[in-house]
């Protein structure tokens, strides 16, 4: 059965997102793979993955390709989720060849209502490439190394698409929407 949930507007009432924190929640809770839709300009974009990080406002969500790899690990707030699925035979493919390729989950360390500050923390002493959305642009803004955080800003040393060094950029970290760290597209 294909379980689908959208939230048609902006002014959904509020008690309509318990059906996507359902979603998140029986992922974490089972590992299992679901299909996240965050960009509503183009609704053929999605991430599939595993929630391995969840509070009231964001989710980390360790990204599977369609080809069964691992793909990263991003965190998001949960309000730009506007459609998630589940048992799809896209999903069903996908965690065939998850387990066919013997892929693991990524552990994530931090939990609760500072999950952004968590993970910029892990990729930060992991020294993990990161791309960042900023400002809901739909977009990563920003993509490089991070070289200093403290509890308003975060420095990221900007790297080219060869991954060469070409600045800085200090941002914002209220303005950080969403945050992927280790994907294919970065290495």
């Amino acid at each position: 059965m294909v379980k689908n949930y959208r939230i048609q507007n902006a002014n959904a009432p509020k008690e309509q997102l318990g059906d996507i924190a359902s979603f998140l929640r029986m992922s974490l809770d089972s590992h299992k793979i679901i299909t996240l839709f965050t960009n509503d300009l183009d609704p053929n974009q999605f991430t599939c993955g595993i929630v391995v990080a969840l509070s009231e406002t964001g989710v980390v969500f360790s990204r599977i390709d369609l080809y069964g790899s691992n793909d990263g690990i991003a965190c998001l707030p949960v309000d730009i989720i506007y459609r998630v699925e589940a048992d799809t035979p896209l999903i069903q493919r996908v965690a065939t060849l998850w387990k066919l390729n013997g892929e693991e989950n990524t552990v994530y360390e931090s939990s609760g209502n500072e999950l952004l500050r968590g993970y910029l923390k892990q990729a930060y002493s992991a020294q993990k490439v990161v791309s960042m959305e900023i400002m809901d642009s739909r977009r990563y803004d920003v993509c490089g190394l991070i070289g200093s955080l403290d509890e308003t800003f975060v420095n990221v040393n900007l790297l080219d698409g060869n991954g060469n060094p070409m600045g800085a950029s200090l941002v914002l970290i209220e303005s950080i929407t969403q945050v992927v760290m280790d994907a294919k597209e970065e290495h």
